[in-house]
């Protein structure tokens, strides 16, 4: 049974020695209560990390500056005997018992085994039985006597199953995947249908008293949505070596190179004197345009074909 109080001041009187025994023997005998757990998704975690060894969860604890005994525990979500030989990361989930915690974690990253990650919020979905393969209880609480394969639907466990290259899904009945694959269409049913009466699914953060904790993600739109018909534009010529790469260029034989290209553009390679018309050169004004580099630097006199040195002065 989950206890939602109206304020926080409650919640810590509960919290209590003395009032948390008389509290829970209100409803039974052999009632307790115990601190509600936020479970993360933790991704590529390296396999040099021990999940069952308390030491790594006391350093992931000081690397984050975790309160001591924030983190509960931890497990991998894929099984250690099924990794891949040269598999050197996992995902793995860990257990905090603090919300403000779990959210501080999504939103800044998480420092494990000196690698940053993004951890994610696990989301509650519907139970499915890994025994019968049926929805709604646990293996604990199944009521058959025979196990069923996740892969083959056959009598027997799924980690003992030869026939893997022959799934069939016990859910809806089709041999195109698993029982246990994640594209079954009767668990993505099922998980709309749970996430409709779970509105903190679609929250990325664990509710608190803080405001930026109650955001909800907006779901995908769809692409019609996104880019609108009426902001379509044309495709652009493809310009420059793609273009050359697309359809060779036919060399012209006696093809002049000007100042202006074949699509009337300015050639940058090409300078251009523009020099102003029916204006003379005032006293004293120095030479522009194609004047300046027939002036000499020293005497400021114009070299012509008359009077132009042989060879520039100082030249041996």
């Amino acid at each position: 049974m989950l206890l939602m109080l109206n304020s926080k001041e409650v919640a810590k009187w509960i919290r209590e020695p003395g009032n948390e025994e008389t509290f829970a023997n209100g409803f039974s005998a052999e009632a307790h209560i115990r601190e509600r757990s936020f479970n993360l998704i933790v991704p590529r975690v390296p396999i040099t990390f021990e999940s069952s060894k308390g030491k790594h969860l006391q350093e992931i604890e000081e690397a984050n500056n975790l309160d001591k005994n924030m983190l509960s525990k931890a497990r991998w979500i894929k099984p250690v005997e099924r990794r891949r030989p040269e598999q050197t990361h996992a995902y793995t989930i860990i257990t905090l018992t603090s919300a403000n915690s779990a959210n501080i974690l999504i939103r800044d990253g998480l420092v494990i085994c000196s690698t940053k990650v993004r951890p994610t919020k696990q989301k509650h979905e519907p139970i499915q039985c890994m025994k019968c393969r049926r929805w709604g209880h646990l293996a604990a609480e199944c009521p058959s006597e025979k196990d069923i394969c996740g892969n083959c639907r056959n009598e027997h466990r799924t980690n003992t199953c030869r026939n893997r290259n022959e799934p069939y899904c016990m859910a809806c009945k089709d041999g195109s995947h698993a029982s246990w694959s994640r594209n079954c269409p009767e668990l993505i049913r099922r998980c709309a249908i749970y996430d409709e009466r779970n509105l903190e699914n679609a929250m990325p953060y664990f509710p608190t008293e803080h405001d930026w904790s109650l955001v909800v993600r907006p779901g995908s739109l769809p692409m019609a949505d996104r880019f609108p018909a009426k902001y379509a534009v044309n495709a652009l010529p493809i310009m420059g070596n793609r273009q050359q790469a697309l359809k060779p260029r036919q060399p012209h034989k006696g093809q002049k190179r000007g100042p202006w290209d074949r699509n009337n553009r300015e050639n940058p390679n090409m300078i251009t004197i523009r020099a102003p018309l029916n204006r003379q050169r005032e006293e004293g004004e120095p030479p522009s345009g194609a004047e300046w580099w027939q002036m000499d630097a020293g005497t400021g006199i114009a070299n012509t074909d008359e009077n132009a040195p042989l060879e520039p002065s100082g030249w041996d």
